[in-house]
């Protein structure tokens, strides 16, 4: 008996003093990670566009603002579930008029929005702007800010009012009022150029580059059927349109989404069954490992490469010694670490942006150039790396019998065009044909 005792104190005592070690023991942070995270000085609401974002959809005769704060703080106190979503839509809102894709013909051309959607009529694209008057005028006032932070609601009507006011653009350029078109991109293309960069989560950062991607395409329109002002603005243009990278600033947005988990996850209840810099420092290595990735791998790689080196980190079946250490903080750790490979995919998207800006500005500088093939093959050959198609780093393509500037990746699915005078896009069967992307 006593012999069976002492045998049980040798297996027992251990355990006891791991499930101890495991309780008790609480980690430092990881140095430089606060540094990292330093948070930057606070965005006033009214400044903040992402706030006013949520407002947008006051109810006629309401002050946007204030309607604006007071759902902001409807979700600080009751979370951003349903009973923050049923107390906000209690307080009434203007709803957009709009079937969904019956703008992309206005935008990207009838061939790619056909198979979708009806195009709208020009008529219907009128009576769309006089429904949709209030809204659109409380986006351009939106358009005035420098900052995108963190939107609690209303994210497809920023991408839709920026689908309506891209519509209304052409729709004004093909009566005769090019100028007035042009000024209303300019204005929201610098709006959208000033946030990019903003500290937002990964998802505010996809809102803003999908309608970045919106302007683009937009912009390419204006100028092929309006050829006179590539001329008249031409110095204009090239300052617009970046042709690097930084423009996104990657490090706001790693910070913006840690801040996201801090404000969500990282409240008493979670302290009490983990230990907050057991977890922290997890998500700071990952942070740094991601880093690196991105700085590292070519952009036509970085999905897959950001996916092979942060799925260790965020597998939980994966055995790591993080489990003796403290198991349910490590489960925690893989769970948030675990959606961390979709900032491949958006770094991506940030370089197929920076990519379609580069192509905008080879457009820009051919303005007053011949349009002989062989000149505009010679201009692009003596291009500067910074007009490069970034996802093969070789210069950008030239289609002479399309006139069509392109570049494209993933074997072709994902191609981007401008067209020179009398060109036309390419047919998707023809992009079959072309072979040569990335």
């Amino acid at each position: 008996m006593r012999r069976s005792l002492k045998i049980a104190g040798f297996v027992v005592a251990p355990i006891f003093l791991w499930a101890a070690f495991v309780v008790l023991h609480k980690e430092s942070l990881d140095k430089g990670q606060e540094d990292f995270y330093r948070t930057s000085p606070a965005v006033a609401k009214e400044l903040d566009a992402a706030v006013l974002l949520d407002g947008l959809s006051a109810p006629e005769g309401a002050d946007v603002l204030q309607h604006a704060l007071q759902v902001a703080s409807i979700y600080e106190s009751a979370g951003n579930g349903a009973t923050a979503k049923q107390q906000v839509a209690a307080l009434g809102s203007v709803e957009l008029v709009l079937d969904e894709y019956e703008l992309d013909c206005w935008i990207w051309g009838q061939d790619e929005a056909a198979p979708r959607k009806a195009c709208a009529s020009a008529a219907r694209l009128q009576s769309l702007l006089k429904k949709n008057a209030s809204l659109l005028e409380r986006y351009r006032a939106m358009t005035e800010l420098s900052h995108f932070g963190f939107s609690n609601q209303n994210s497809m009507l920023f991408i839709n009012l920026n689908k309506l006011l891209a519509a209304q653009i052409i729709l004004e350029a093909q009566r005769g009022k090019a100028e007035q078109g042009y000024r209303r991109w300019r204005d929201n293309f610098l709006f959208l150029n000033r946030i990019a960069g903003s500290r937002s989560n990964w998802i505010g950062k996809a809102i803003v580059l999908v309608n970045y991607g919106i302007s683009q395409a937009t912009l390419e329109r204006l100028l092929f059927e309006n050829p006179e002002l590539v001329v008249r603005h031409k110095d204009e243009l090239l300052s617009m349109l970046p042709s690097g990278f930084g423009i996104w600033r990657v490090e706001e947005t790693i910070r913006g989404d840690r801040q996201m988990l801090e404000e969500q996850f990282f409240t008493q209840q979670f302290e009490w069954h983990v230990d907050k810099n057991f977890v922290r420092n997890r998500l700071y290595r990952a942070d740094m490992v991601l880093l690196d990735t991105l700085r590292s791998a070519s952009p036509v790689e970085l999905e897959d490469a950001v996916q092979g080196a942060l799925k260790p980190l965020g597998d939980r079946a994966e055995w790591t010694p993080d489990y003796l250490l403290n198991p349910l903080s490590t489960i925690a750790s893989r769970l948030l670490i675990g959606g961390y490979p979709k900032f491949g995919t958006l770094m991506t998207a940030m370089w197929d942006k920076t990519g379609y800006n580069r192509l905008l500005r080879l457009r820009v500088l051919l303005a007053n150039k011949s349009m002989r093939d062989m000149d505009v093959e010679r201009h692009l050959q003596g291009s500067a790396l910074d007009l490069f198609n970034p996802f093969r780093d070789q210069p950008m393509e030239w289609a002479a019998k399309h006139k069509v500037l392109w570049f494209g990746y993933r074997n072709c699915s994902v191609v981007r065009e401008v067209r020179l005078p009398g060109g036309r896009f390419f047919r998707q069967d023809e992009l079959k044909a072309l072979g040569i992307c990335s």
